[in-house]
């Protein structure tokens, strides 16, 4: 995808703050005017990936590492209309920052 026809916006802010309400919104505004939009919440990835009902980091990492996979798919997935594709997360570290910047760089190459 070239860079005129494809964004990655990263929604960041602390739980309950309206991350996931500003990107609905975002969406229904962006379908309106004929763009793909594409919204990956980490929570819900990681969640998905809890299945003992306890926090455990290799089911959070695996929430993580497949929300990255829908991140990189969505990227690299061919359209004919622009596409957004919008990360709903805490982004409190650095390092989470830097992956989904890394995640960007790739999907302008392909």
């Amino acid at each position: 995808m070239s860079l005129s026809t494809c964004c990655l916006c990263c929604v960041m802010g602390i739980p309950g703050s309206g991350k996931s309400f500003l990107c609905s919104q975002l969406s229904a505004i962006a379908s309106q005017e004929g763009v793909n939009c594409r919204i990956v919440e980490f929570d819900v990835e990681e969640l998905e990936s809890n299945t003992q009902g306890v926090f455990s980091s290799e089911e959070w990492r695996a929430g993580r590492k497949r929300s990255h996979q829908l991140i990189a798919s969505a990227l690299s997935e061919p359209s004919d209309r622009p596409t957004i594709v919008l990360v709903d997360d805490v982004c409190d570290l650095r390092s989470m920052r830097r992956e989904l910047y890394v995640l960007a760089r790739e999907g302008m190459r392909s």
